[in-house]
């Protein structure tokens, strides 16, 4: 085990110099490359409430998959119960008939109907999506948009849309449905109605705001292969046409669109920019200046073969990252290389062939997948890593599985906790759950050892642990933290191991089981939800 692990902690150090950088421009590239990586290193928290739910008054005769239980009292009437907000959705009725309206984002909406053919519609929390009464048509349904942020990054954004006709409006001769949409806030679980007034708001989604590419109060739209400018005003400043037929590469940053074309020459012509596979090439590059439609021609020695925008440490896309073919003495060159730019064409990093953007950041360095390499801040390869790895950049350290045990590295490559686990949770809080090599489950502290736990056990969620103890009648459990508090103490009747149902949907991640002692059975509801 010694030898295994020296070996892997082995520096390795190569003498050739990665990264070349361009005198001239003040950058760090270090803080470059962590601009651009789609990471945080915010530890998101789990809520980890616990909702326990138990019931006197009345039974449950059918339990979902969507957090609703299906209710009945003494005398046969029926409702509905919500695990979320722990309440009845509606008052109890022998008259109603319930249906249950799955849709997308795993939701689910109840309707009922009356024996007066009444329909009413409440959704999970019970709020009453269609009031009581009489309809032609009533219905809901949900959809979503992909809207992007200002980091570039897209996420889901859902509606309701709620369409009604009623009786008396049918009998009025009104056959046309009344139409409302509603945003849903999944972050304070409430849902907005979009007016005529709101629906504007909604509209500048489909616009780019141009302020990360340098523009502060501009925006821009493509119609048909044709980029408009606006000013915050609204009023048409210039267009520009994103035909293909004009580039082979186009990358808008700095406040500029680069394109690039390469075209096939014969092969008597002279004023050629470069040979490729013994064919003859001419190299046109310019920059369009998106506000004012300029057109400057740049000459540049390399072709591109492909060009994303790249962040500065501002967040504003002033630079541009990508892979290119150098040409030297008119004869391209055919490994390719990996390079940031400025808006002239400028090469000011050239990182050769490491693929910045499937970098990982760990504390001061970098994970390179591809080579198994540790770079720090230069690049500079430190160290490699063989195995199965885990990163937690809340914690810059390493969870490795060296093909027997877990282990857990610094990002210097310092050893932290031995390879004795057969089994290593993700660290919450600088703690985790482990089980040791004698089979035996500790709580394991990145800063203060490990505790012991005793009896049958299991990670339920990230910081929440379910402890048993089946050596009695009736068996009793603890659900604990990783400090080892007790969260909920419950007894049950059945020495099986209990499972959680999972209940997911576009509010949150939600556990869901029940335990029956007796007569008495608890139905426990755990939001897990990462926020």
């Amino acid at each position: 085990m010694i030898k295994k692990i020296l070996m892997f902690l082995l520096l390795i150090f190569l003498s050739f110099q990665l990264v070349a950088c361009d005198k001239g421009e003040d950058v760090s590239l270090s803080e470059l490359i962590r601009k651009n990586l789609s990471t945080t290193t915010t530890e998101l928290e789990p809520v980890n409430k616990i909702f326990v739910n138990e019931f006197e008054d009345f039974e449950v005769v059918w339990e979902s998959n969507y957090g609703i239980l299906l209710v009945e009292d003494d005398e046969g009437n029926n409702s509905c119960w919500s695990l979320f907000t722990q309440k009845l959705i509606f008052p109890f009725s022998e008259e109603n008939q319930i249906n249950f309206i799955y849709k997308i984002g795993g939701l689910l909406y109840i309707e009922t109907t009356n024996s007066d053919d009444e329909k009413a519609i409440y959704d999970i929390f019970g709020r009453t999506i269609i009031e009581k009464g009489k309809y032609e048509i009533a219905e809901v349904d949900v959809d979503f948009e992909l809207v992007a942020d200002e980091s570039g990054e897209t996420r889901r954004e859902y509606y309701e849309i709620v369409k009604t006709l009623t009786i008396e409006d049918l009998n009025k001769g009104i056959t046309t449905p009344t139409i409302k949409k509603f945003l849903l806030n999944v972050e304070e679980e409430s849902r907005v109605e979009i007016t005529e007034e709101t629906e504007e708001e909604y509209k500048r989604k489909e616009t780019i705001e141009l302020k990360m590419f340098g523009l502060d109060g501009y925006y821009g739209r493509v119609v048909n292969f044709m980029l408009f400018i606006y000013n915050e005003n609204n009023e048409l400043i210039n267009r520009v046409s994103l035909s293909g037929a004009d580039f082979d590469i186009a990358c808008a940053f700095g406040g500029k669109l680069l394109m690039q074309k390469s075209y096939l020459l014969d092969e008597e012509n002279e004023k050629y920019s470069y040979i490729n596979q013994g064919n003859k090439y001419l190299l046109e590059t310019f920059t369009i200046d998106i506000l004012t439609g300029k057109k400057t021609k740049l000459k540049l020695d390399y072709i591109i073969h492909n060009l994303s925008p790249y962040q500065n440490e501002k967040g504003e896309y002033s630079y541009a990252y990508g892979a290119i073919r150098r040409i030297d003495s008119k004869n391209l060159l055919t490994a390719p290389t990996n390079v940031i730019i400025n808006e002239k064409g400028k090469i000011i990093a050239d990182v050769h062939q490491l693929e910045l953007t499937e970098l990982t950041p760990i504390g001061n360095h970098f994970y390179d997948e591809f080579s198994g390499y540790i770079y720090n801040s230069d690049l500079d390869p430190l160290y490699l890593i063989n195995g199965n790895l885990v990163f937690d950049d809340c914690n810059d350290i390493i969870i490795v599985h060296d093909g027997d045990y877990y282990g857990v590295v610094a990002d210097d490559g310092s050893l932290l906790i031995p390879f004795e686990y057969v089994e290593l949770s993700e660290f919450y809080q600088g703690k985790a759950l482990g089980k040791y090599r004698d089979g035996k489950y500790y709580i394991v502290d990145l800063n203060r050892g490990s505790t012991a736990l005793n009896g049958p056990l299991f990670e339920i969620a990230t910081g929440l642990i379910f402890i048993y103890r089946n050596d009695s009648s009736p068996y009793q459990a603890d659900i604990i933290d990783y400090n080892n508090n007790i969260k909920h103490s419950l007894e049950f009747d059945s020495p099986a191991s209990p499972s959680f149902n999972s209940i997911n949907n576009i509010y949150g991640n939600y556990l869901y089981a029940s335990f029956k002692n007796n007569n008495q059975t608890s139905y426990l509801l755990i939001d897990i939800t990462l926020r």
